[in-house]
Parts: C-alpha cells; structure tokens; sequence
C-alpha cells in the first residue's frame, strides 16, 4: 500500500513492514526499512504519525469510463465526515460489519454475532456529528453467507476502519475532496468555548466541520434581590449564586483541558452574551496560577480570545466567526478562509450588487460569461439524489476553475456553510459587472426550478436524520419556485 502524508511517501508492506521514501520534508534520501521488531522509538514515532494523523487511501482499481474501487482508511471523525461526502446513492461500499446469525441445533435455535464483509449498493447516508459515525444504508449486492442477494442491510462506519468505495465515475469534486481529507495540514486550528449561564459548549472548529468535543449543563442558582425579612439573605443568595458559578467554570474548564490540545491550536474563542466569558477567562488564570495541572493554560493563554456571542449554543458561532476582531486575530487559519470568502461576498453584494450575485440562475450566467472571480457554494448541493442536479453543479465548478476563478466549497457542518444555505447555496463574486442579469438570466429558469424540486425531493427522501445541518432543506426553500409565480426565480434578484 502507498501513501502520501506529511510530503512523505510511505508503504506499508506484510508482516508490519514500513518504507519511509522520503524525509519530512519531502527531500530525497535512500529508501529507509523500519522492519517488525524495530527498537527505534524515533523512527516508529515518525512513521505512526505519518500515517494515523489523516485519512489515508489508495487506488485498488480503475474502469475506462472514469470509475473505480478507492480504499479508504478513516482515522479522524472529520475523516468519517469526507467519507460521508463522498458516498453517494447508486455507488458501492464494501466494509466489515456485525451481523446476527440464527442457527437451528438439536434442542432448539442459538442466535450469536458474526463478522463479515458486506457489499452494498447505497440508497442513503446519514452522517452523527455526535458520535462521529457515518450510517449507510443500501442492498447487498455480493454473494455471502450470512446475507441474501438484495437484502437491505446498515453499515455503521467509525474512525479506524476501512472501507472500499466503488463509484461509476470519479469527477474532479471527487478527487479534491479525497487529496484534501488526506493534507495532513487540514486539522482543527481553532477551538471555542460558547457559554452562557450553566450551559457551555467546547468546539474544534476546521474548515469543513464543527465538532462539540464537550457539553457542560448545570443549575446555577440564580442572584435573589432580596432574602427575607434582613439583608443577611441577599446576602445568601448571592454566596449560592456564586458557588455555583464556580462549580460551573470548573467543569467547563475540565472539559477544555480534556478536550482541546492547547499547544497544537492557534487559537480559543471564548465567546457568550454579556460577562460570563470575561468572569470565566479571569477566574481561570487565577486558577491556573496555584495549580500545577493547569500549567498549560497559563502557557498559552495568549491564545485566548475573548467575543461575543447571542447564546451558548454551538449555533451561534456563525455570528462570532463573523465579528471583525475575531477575524482579524483567525487570519492565518484555514476555517478563517470560508468566513473570509463570504463577508467578502455580502460586503460585495452591499456596496456593488452588480457584482455580486446568488442562486442557480445567476451564478450560471456569469460562468458562461467568464465573469466569476470567486464561487461560492455548499457541499450539500453535491449530495443531491438527482445525478443531473449534481452534475450541473460540478461542471459549473469546474467551469469557474478553467476560467482562473477560485471555487470555495462550503460544508454544511461549518457556521459559514448554514448561512450560505440560506441564500440557496450558491453565489459569487465577479470581475466585472453584469448589468442585466436578471434579464439574460431567464434562459436558465427552467433549469433554476427543476434544481429546486430535485433538492427538495431529495430533503424529504434523505428524512430528518440524513442530514446534519439545514443546507440540504434550506437550499431547496430558496431554489423551489412556484410556476404560477410571474418571475419563476424570484428568490434569485440579488438584493435591489
């Protein structure tokens, strides 16, 4: 097996064998064997973190028509989330699962688990942000044992395990897709705590996905005005208000240090409405200054950045992303680039709408026109069921790349990707203006319509659980026009 991680070229061979062809750094040197029994802790301390600290795949085999069999090793849960970018309905998945097997005996029936390699033929994907797990769902379609030709089977994928792909074709979305999940440089550079009053949520925050790694829930007795007959009781109350607080800040300081490794992350949003994150930041510094365990934090707390958010949900790192202190300290980081790309989009839409402009139809016309500076657009929109919907959206971003235009995709578990759902999940910035637009635009109507059906079909088909985010359903909402509606894209005018 071969792979590239770290810019090094590493193969694994039998019996745990291990080349190293290159240095780190991608400079030559003689082919390096770490054979099984090597007592070098260096060399196998380099060799596991080149190959365990992203997704890692390689070719099995290839068709004329554009298709084949990739094998996927998934080690992160952002890689289980590329994995479920990647399945689609009508390809197939070969993988390892647990099924239940009834045996007739002589006193009766027993019933235990085997493990066995199934084939499937997938209809639907559900990704689990929480647990980190991708469900698919299809039809076996190879001989087995333990499972009949045709019948509808789960597989449940998890980090460390592979998988076979198998898809018809492997378009260009495909292959980026692939290539990014196995950059090593693609890992979680920002890390945010969203709290409010007993609630906090601690993130990992990359450019494709936003983990909640740790949820802290508490009853925090609330501050009284006023405690019976005498002062004493305010007094009280205000003794219960603040133990409380304290017991409060300790669990989520608990949960930080578990679940955020400070000197690998460049930075950590503290964010909620109103003082809790001041009150927070400040009580955890004079924390860290008398216990040693928090050494660390003390290290690294020029990391910290403090903003402010509408709740303590997770949700509401969509705003935080968008404050311009916050982008201005997260410049240098990839998720920062998504955020970049789209305020650059809005500020655009605001001050020069003639450039600017969302939906199907609009964006369509500009592509043809050569005028798209930078694509905006969702990855959920590639997820669509209908083969023709998806492949109008591939060619439209491979259009924008032969042009010399930037293609950002978005993903739907990202705060920018939610927002961008919202204005149907695809727009752009051009070079030039195009002045009439919405007039020239009206040969793609039609097209614009059958694309807001489709998707719309396909958020009902997927169900409630299919898709994590409202990219899917909220792209459809804008994208499904009423043909009784005189401008059959209404949705699409860009703002004047």
């Amino acid at each position: 097996m071969w792979t590239q991680a770290s810019n090094a070229i590493v193969s694994t061979r039998p019996q745990h064998n291990l080349h190293i062809l290159c240095n780190v750094d991608g400079s030559a040197k003689p082919e390096t064997l770490l054979p099984f029994g090597c007592r070098d802790v260096n060399a196998w301390a380099l060799a596991r973190a080149l190959l365990t600290s992203t997704m890692r795949f390689h070719k099995r085999s290839t068709t004329s028509e554009g298709g084949g069999v990739y094998r996927l090793y998934l080690e992160t849960v952002e890689d289980c989330f590329d994995a479920y970018c990647l399945i689609e309905p009508g390809d197939r998945v070969r993988a390892s699962a647990l099924r239940k097997v009834v045996r007739e005996t002589a006193t009766g029936t027993s019933s235990d688990k085997v493990r066995t390699y199934l084939t499937l033929e997938v209809l639907e994907t559900a990704f689990d942000p929480e647990a980190g797990t991708v469900r698919v769902a299809g039809r076996n379609v190879e001989e087995n044992p333990f499972v009949k030709m045709g019948a509808h089977h789960t597989l449940d994928l998890e980090a460390h395990r592979d998988l076979d792909l198998d898809k018809p074709k492997w378009d260009s979305l495909h292959m980026r897709r692939l290539h990014e999940a196995a950059d090593v440089s693609r890992k979680a550079e920002i890390a945010a705590v969203v709290m409010d009053t007993g609630l906090a949520n601690v993130c990992l925050v990359t450019d494709r996905l936003t983990i909640v790694r740790a949820k802290v829930e508490m009853t925090v007795p609330k501050k009284r005005a006023g405690g019976g007959a005498s002062a004493g009781g305010s007094s009280a109350g205000a003794g219960q208000h603040e133990k409380g607080m304290s017991r409060f800040y300790e669990a989520v300081l608990q949960a930080l240090v578990r679940s955020v490794d400070l000197p690998s992350i460049k930075a950590v949003i503290l964010a909620s409405p109103g003082f809790v994150k001041d009150d927070f930041y400040k009580w955890m510094l004079e924390e860290a200054g008398k216990r040693a365990d928090l050494k660390a934090v003390l290290e690294h707390k020029n990391k910290f950045l403090l903003a402010h958010a509408s709740s303590g949900h997770s949700r509401s790192l969509q705003t935080v992303f968008m404050d311009p202190t916050v982008a201005a300290r997260l410049a240098d980081t990839r998720a920062a680039g998504e955020v970049t790309a789209l305020a650059a989009f809005f500020r655009m839409l605001n001050t020069d709408p003639e450039k600017a402009f969302y939906g199907y139809r609009h964006t369509r016309l500009a592509s043809d026109r050569g005028a798209i500076d930078s694509l905006l657009i969702v990855d959920s929109l590639f997820r669509c069921m209908d083969p023709v919907v998806r492949r109008d959206y591939v060619a439209l971003a491979d259009d924008v790349t032969a042009a010399g235009g930037v293609v950002n995709i978005f993903s739907s578990m990202h705060p920018s990707g939610e927002q961008l759902a919202q204005i149907s999940g695809v727009a752009c910035t051009c070079r030039f203006p195009l002045f009439d637009a919405d007039e020239a635009s009206a040969v793609y109507a039609a097209a614009a319509t059958a694309h807001g059906r489709a998707l719309s079909r396909s958020s009902r088909l997927a169900g409630p659980d299919a898709d994590p985010g409202p990219s899917l359903g909220a792209a459809a909402a804008v994208h499904d026009e009423s043909d009784a509606s005189s401008d059959s894209d209404a949705s699409y005018k860009h703002g004047r």
